[in-house]
């Protein structure tokens, strides 16, 4: 599965966050998100104009399709997109990111529940398998 662990760790060390999450705590938003900002950006790439908005009104999109996510998060998943970002000039608090206009993905939100629907059954694999693998690896070193 992409993005596995792994490539959450690499993204956060690469971030230098300061408190830096646990991985296996944002993963999963993190995998759900990607995928959103994926579907969405490809659905609505040439439906207008590209204009950076503000991150915080991004996450009230992407938190509208896939439920409440961290902040942390969705800075890891929009580094993972390679989103255009930039700090707003006008408040120097503020980030923006650079996305075509998102509002004609709510067209295709029934397309989006069922892949969410499958995304998460995924991820309960994901969690499952990463429970065996540490528990054989617990084993072994005893």
């Amino acid at each position: 599965m992409y993005p596995d662990l792994h490539d959450v760790e690499l993204q956060l060390r690469e971030m230098k966050l300061t408190p830096r999450p646990k991985p296996e705590d944002i993963w999963k938003d993190v995998v759900l998100l990607r995928s959103y900002l994926n579907e969405a950006r490809g659905y609505c790439f040439n439906h207008g104009r590209h204009q950076f908005i503000l991150v915080s009104e991004l996450k009230k999109i992407a938190e509208a399709f896939v439920g409440p996510v961290s902040d942390d998060a969705l800075r890891v998943s929009m580094k993972m997109q390679n989103l255009q970002i930039k700090i707003s000039k006008a408040a120097p608090d503020q980030t923006l990111a650079k996305l075509p206009p998102l509002e004609r993905f709510e067209e295709r939100r029934e397309q989006w529940n069922q892949h969410q629907r499958g995304l998460e059954q995924e991820i309960i694999a994901e969690v499952d398998k990463m429970k065996t693998e540490k528990a054989i690896q617990a084993k072994v070193q005893q």
